[in-house]
């Protein structure tokens, strides 16, 4: 007879969850944003010219900023080789140096940095703000990594007059994809991945975010009114293989094409985002030259939606919801992360790099493939 084993809890499965939690209502929904118009993302002169100019003119300031950011940022050494890092990084690996960066006393970097391995190879690009300079990046160690750019030391550099150079996005950017994003999910409501466990934290009801509004207390000295709406996940991918058809060809996800309101709202999701998409697709094709050569090509066969520029094939939006430490199966190259909202707090958290950074609206997080260990969190702030 074989021998007992520790088996795992077995999964529940995604009807015996939906048994389990409280459904939804229509008063969850993502209500509409109250908006007159959209904040303009564009660089614009004093003279008149056409809005394609304008788009031109937003995108090669944003490659030279990745460029400025080459010549000038931190760069900080890990005595790791990347050629180690497995693209498969067990959790339990990571659990320790994850539990010693969630302290609340660990510090968070908010200074622009590239870390790379022992050899030089880039393991991840970090473009938020740093002070102005015309003179060699500093060079730290790993283990030093927090020497100078820590929230303080950028705050405290301000208040002594030194001129902050901002890497990643403009304030203007980042309101404009907040406000896109919040009609979009008026528009087509966001999907709770029940699948997924990863994102099922503890809470009475994990498919809504609870919050309390700014300024509508019934009296001075009492709780200010709450109020819940849906939050989820929209994977929005021009290409991909279905669950368990490997050999069955390459669909649009049912993020995009779940209904006929869903494909229209999809298709002005990616108009209006397409701006700050450009935007970073430079700085992406400045940072990561070769792979933005291979995602071009990979986007161009597979392009579903022709208002989205590419290069990337797809997007993940993490709509109001609040996420534990996970890793994404199969990820093939470098991503790019950035955060908008109204919220306080935000850090992303990488392990393997002893990093905890500062998820401010303009910053862009470009890590490797093999850095699969990452945690976004922060708390929303209403009003």
């Amino acid at each position: 007879m074989a021998p007992n084993r520790n088996k795992k809890p077995k999964k529940p499965t995604v009807a015996e969850l939906r048994k389990l939690l409280p459904k939804l209502v229509p008063t969850d929904k993502v209500p509409i944003p109250k908006l007159k118009s959209f904040t303009d993302d564009l660089v614009r002169g004093s003279r008149k010219r056409s809005t394609g100019s304008f788009q031109a003119e937003t995108v090669r300031r944003a490659r030279q900023k990745a460029i400025n950011f080459l010549k000038y940022a931190d760069v900080i050494e890990v005595p790791i080789s990347i050629d180690d890092l497995s693209p498969r990084v067990k959790m339990e690996s990571v659990q320790d140096a994850y539990e010693k960066l969630i302290d609340p006393q660990h510090p968070i970097q908010a200074r622009s940095g590239k870390w790379v391995d022992k050899d030089g190879k880039i393991l991840m690009y970090y473009l938020s703000s740093r002070p102005m300079s015309d003179g060699p990046p500093r060079t730290l160690d790993w283990s030093m990594q927090h020497e100078g750019r820590t929230i303080e030391d950028m705050e405290s550099m301000k208040e002594d007059g030194v001129t902050m150079m901002r890497d990643g996005l403009t304030p203007e950017q980042c309101e404009k994809v907040f406000e896109v994003t919040q009609r979009y999910a008026a528009s087509s409501q966001p999907a709770f991945p029940l699948q997924d466990s990863r994102h099922l934290l503890e809470s009475a009801n994990p498919r809504v975010m609870r919050y309390a509004v700014s300024g509508e207390g019934s009296a001075p000295g009492q709780e200010q009114q709450q109020k819940q709406e849906r939050c989820g996940v929209y994977h929005l991918v021009h290409s991909w293989i279905q669950q368990n058809q490997v050999k069955g060809g390459l669909y649009a996800s049912k993020g995009m094409t779940g209904s006929g309101i869903s494909i229209s709202a999809t298709h002005r999701y990616l108009d209006e985002t397409s701006t700050v998409v450009r935007c970073i697709a430079a700085m992406f094709e400045v940072l990561y030259p070769e792979t933005y050569t291979q995602y071009k090509e990979a986007f161009d066969a597979g392009v579903w939606m022709k208002e989205d520029p590419g290069p990337w094939l797809g997007r993940a939006v993490v709509y109001k919801l609040q996420i534990h430490l996970h890793l994404d199966d199969d990820d093939q190259g470098p991503t790019v992360s950035f955060p908008v909202g109204s919220y306080r707090n935000g850090r992303m958290i990488v392990p393997q790099l002893g990093a905890k950074l500062a998820q401010n609206w303009h910053g862009l997080v470009l890590p490797k493939e093999q850095l699969r260990a990452v945690e976004g969190e922060g708390s929303w702030m209403g009003s």
